[in-house]
């Protein structure tokens, strides 16, 4: 399903959600082939997966407040 992203509060990428499961992507990848993880809610140009974050609460509310303290997280300064 194609949709335009409206808040980046309320969308979690892939990365986001590897990191607050401590996973690579092929290891999250296949947990949500075996259903233990919910699929993506949409996706972005064909192939960039996104949840919204009430996707992730309602399935796990403990995942959901790693991310918003990851999305709450000052930005980090561009390497030189």
């Amino acid at each position: 399903m194609m949709m335009t992203l409206q808040n980046s509060a309320s969308q979690v990428r892939i990365h986001t959600l590897c990191a607050a499961l401590n996973v690579c992507n092929a290891q999250l990848r296949n947990m949500i082939k075996t259903g233990e993880v919910p699929p993506p809610d949409f996706y972005q140009h064909g192939k960039h997966s996104y949840w919204r974050l009430a996707t992730i609460h309602a399935w796990r509310p403990d995942v959901a407040r790693v991310i918003s303290s990851i999305h709450a997280a000052a930005d980090l300064p561009t390497a030189a």
